[in-house]
């Protein structure tokens, strides 16, 4: 993404070790917002 010149995530899934769907952990979440301040309403 970043090598691509892109800075904009529009949708994200994290899967959790068991295989479910859950939330990036905070330090993801922090780099999100590092790249695109809105990124916060992922």
């Amino acid at each position: 993404m970043i090598t691509n010149g892109e800075s904009q995530i529009e949708k994200l899934v994290a899967i959790t070790p068991d295989g479910k769907v859950g939330s990036p952990c905070g330090a993801c979440r922090e780099y999100m917002m590092q790249l695109d301040k809105d990124s916060g309403e992922i």
